[in-house]
């Protein structure tokens, strides 16, 4: 996996054929049960369908009649297109019959458990076309590994399509037409130019079975014939996540892991390099900092400096920010984490000890003047001192001039 040279690491063969003519697109939206949240994602998708769109729901036997029978009635009303599966077959199979059903269209996979924002479709396909190498285009969303937001490595609150279209708002406002270069883009909702399709082949059926790792196995194989992945960090689509697989998704995860690894050799070091780097640190950051500015109130605020570890100085600090809260101040808390790689701190800012905003992370002390032009606004008229524990002093420093504000 040797990137040719002045191409992003994540790309090796190329330049490939096609990608620079537009098509229409296939929403294609694999079903197996769920008709709740089925039908919750469908709506979200119907309601701001582009005349160059359509979707084609492709039902995987659901053992649900209620669902089939839904999704007929749907169909009839031509809503949607509807495909059915003879019997369960999993995944890859059931995506790669919606995929197959018009060869001359592009492709967004969607997971029946999504919700969509308004002009998700538009944005995703005029990132897709801004490059004629761009073969895959993810966004971000509260579940989606690599891409997601506001953490990769915790469990995120999943939202309601109110929340997802604020999110996606802000996401905008943050990072409009921005893209990053990614080692494989995310199955949950992934935009496919047909002649990356066409060109690097459908899923593995044979060797992914029910799913999970279907979509990596595909982006590196077409990694290799030149197509580029990229991150949409200015678009947000809410995934609950899970429900395809339920129980079996550890056996799932870690069989189909070692089939990637076989497959394409040296795939974990390749995911590992991307998490080292972190290109999406920074859109994270922006997309923070859009947060931010929502949970603004006018009012002052007082900064209340702790340490991360908890115990009795945490509870300290909340029963702190119930006070002044009580007073009608903001407390804003900054505690601090090792900086990634391990040589310094960073500081994080959070709206009261519950946080929020975890990718408020400054460098200290490099990044201080970029932290206090943010908490100008806060208008924080003291800094109150818990605990110094892991922090860079410079921060005090900064604190007792009283002047990060």
């Amino acid at each position: 996996m040797v990137p040719l040279p002045g191409v992003p690491a994540y790309i090796v063969g190329g330049p490939p054929r096609g990608g620079a003519k537009k098509r229409q697109v296939d929403v294609v939206v694999p079903v197996y049960g769920g008709l709740d949240l089925t039908l919750a994602c469908l709506e979200s998708v119907l309601t701001d369908l582009p005349k160059w769109a359509r979707v084609v729901v492709v039902d995987d036997a659901s053992p649900d009649p209620v669902v089939s029978k839904t999704l007929g009635q749907m169909a009839r009303q031509r809503r949607i297109v509807l495909k059915t599966q003879p019997e369960n077959r999993g995944f890859p199979s059931t995506a790669n019959a919606g995929m197959r059903h018009d060869a001359n269209r592009d492709v967004v996979l969607l997971n029946s458990d999504t919700l969509v924002p308004p002009g998700w479709l538009h944005r995703l396909r005029e990132i897709a076309y801004s490059a004629p190498a761009i073969g895959t285009v993810t966004p971000m969303s509260n579940d989606a590994e690599i891409l997601s937001y506001p953490t990769t490595d915790l469990g995120n609150a999943i939202p309601g399509l109110a929340e997802t279209i604020q999110l996606d708002a802000l996401a905008q406002r943050a990072n409009a037409g921005m893209t990053v270069d990614i080692p494989t883009a995310v199955g949950f909702c992934m935009y496919i130019k047909r002649d990356c399709l066409n060109e690097t082949g459908l899923f593995r059926e044979d060797q992914f079975g029910q799913g999970y790792g279907e979509e990596n196995d595909f982006c590196i194989r077409g990694r290799h014939l030149g197509w580029r992945h990229v991150a949409a960090p200015g678009i947000f689509v809410a995934h609950v996540g899970g429900q395809s697989f339920r129980a079996t998704k550890t056996y799932l995860v870690e069989r189909n892991i070692r089939i990637i690894n076989r497959l394409h050799p040296g795939y974990d070091a390749l995911i590992q390099d991307f998490l080292r780097a972190d290109p999406m640190s920074e859109p994270r950051k922006r997309l923070d900092i859009e947060h931010w500015k929502l949970l603004r109130k006018r009012r002052k605020s007082v900064l209340l400096v702790t340490h991360g570890r908890g115990g009795g100085v945490q509870r300290r600090v909340a029963e702190r920010a119930q006070a002044l809260r009580s007073e009608g101040l903001r407390p804003i808390v900054i505690w601090p984490v090792g900086r990634h790689g391990g040589n310094g701190h960073d500081c994080v800012l959070g709206d009261g000890p519950e946080g929020g905003t975890p990718n408020l992370r400054f460098h200290v002390p490099e990044e201080l003047g970029q932290l206090a032009r943010l908490l100008k606004a806060d208008r924080p008229i003291r800094a109150e001192v818990h605990h110094l524990i892991g922090h860079d002093h410079a921060i005090l420093d900064r604190s007792e001039e009283r002047r990060v504000g």
